[in-house]
């Protein structure tokens, strides 16, 4: 669908928690050179003592707001019903946007608006930000092969709000961890095109307080 000149991007943050890495997070989207994004924080009931509040209290440019806990999928919804942007993108509270990866989505969509949305390429961080080796299988393969690989992180993918909103694609809240996974593949099947985009757009963080550390089995 075609955008509106210099459209509004909504990245969507749900964070529990997140005080020790939630501030490199807003340093990473602050230093984009695209000016028109709306960087929306929602805390989901965090319990460190206030650790969380305070960094979002000392970036009023943030549009944040606090809830008790009801789980990360839950408070995604929240987010992308909140969203005022025509582009929407979910960024967890411990990684990071890419330089220049806003911008890039931009151009790429208003080159192409047959396009509802695009991903690009993830790199793997350890807890200090420094790149580590980690295979992802086909990152440049297309959405079709996403139920197989799973090549493609949520904080890479870039997607018009108003075919989710007209197609009532939300997250399954009843999921506990894979419900980014079953959310993109609803996204497939509904027909939504979705173009790539050969460029980094995101960095994921590696470390042993996340959630899928802490269940991997």
């Amino acid at each position: 669908m075609a955008l509106t000149p210099d459209p509004l991007v909504s990245l969507i943050t749900p964070v529990y928690n997140g005080s020790r890495y939630l501030e490199d997070l807003i340093q990473s989207v602050l230093s984009q050179d695209y000016s028109n994004i709306e960087h929306l924080i929602i805390d989901d009931g965090s319990r460190d003592n206030g650790a969380t509040r305070a960094i979002l209290e000392g970036y009023p440019h943030i549009r944040w707001w606090s809830s008790e806990n009801k789980g990360q999928y839950a408070t995604m919804n929240e987010g992308l019903l909140a969203a005022n942007g025509e582009v929407i993108c979910f960024v967890n509270a411990d990684d990071l946007v890419a330089a220049g990866a806003v911008s890039s989505v931009v151009e790429f969509l208003s080159k192409h608006p047959r396009y509802d949305g695009v991903f690009g390429m993830t790199t793997r961080v350890d807890s200090r930000g420094t790149p580590v080796p980690y295979f992802i299988p086909f990152q440049a393969a297309s959405m079709f092969f996403y139920p197989h690989f799973a090549h493609i992180s949520h904080c890479s993918l870039y997607v018009t709000k108003k075919p989710l909103h007209e197609l009532n694609l939300l997250f399954n809240a009843s999921l506990t961890y894979n419900g980014d996974y079953d959310w993109m593949i609803r996204i497939y099947e509904s027909g939504l095109k979705i173009g790539f985009l050969r460029r980094e757009l995101a960095r994921v963080r590696l470390h042993t307080e996340q959630t899928s550390q802490k269940n991997a089995t």
